[in-house]
């Protein structure tokens, strides 16, 4: 439908298990189930806040996000240190830098809780 769209959805619906959550490896593609511990309790809230991938904002983002790979030469930025991650003097320009900085905290968060969930931590967990 010409919509730029990930795996998320469609992995989770397929993928997922009760008391587990799904691990989504966007470059791999590959998917995980991570345990939650019993003592595990999420709140969800409905903010009724429409979601909809055709506004736009997205496949714009999305742009942004292959921008920001592209001046990397395509590397995938999680397999790269923090110090060489780049910073508002490299070479990316400014609206591409914050997003390629956003995924790369956003994989290492993920990384954190999970490490932070195998050890049965809810502490961490919330501090991620």
């Amino acid at each position: 439908m010409g919509v730029p769209c990930g795996l998320l959805d469609q992995g989770v619906s397929a993928f997922g298990r009760q008391d587990h959550l799904v691990l989504v490896d966007c470059v791999a593609p590959s998917f995980e189930l991570v345990p939650l511990p019993a003592d595990a309790h999420f709140w969800v809230f409905n903010t009724h806040t429409r979601h909809a991938l055709v506004d736009g904002l997205y496949a714009t983002r999305h742009h942004e996000c292959m921008a920001a790979a592209a001046r990397r030469r395509g590397a995938a930025r999680r397999g790269l240190p923090r110090t060489s991650r780049g910073g508002p003097g490299d070479a990316f320009f400014p609206v591409a830098y914050r997003r390629a900085r956003h995924v790369t905290e956003e994989i290492d968060r993920v990384a954190e809780t999970i490490f932070a969930l195998h050890r049965g931590d809810l502490a961490a967990v919330g501090a991620c």
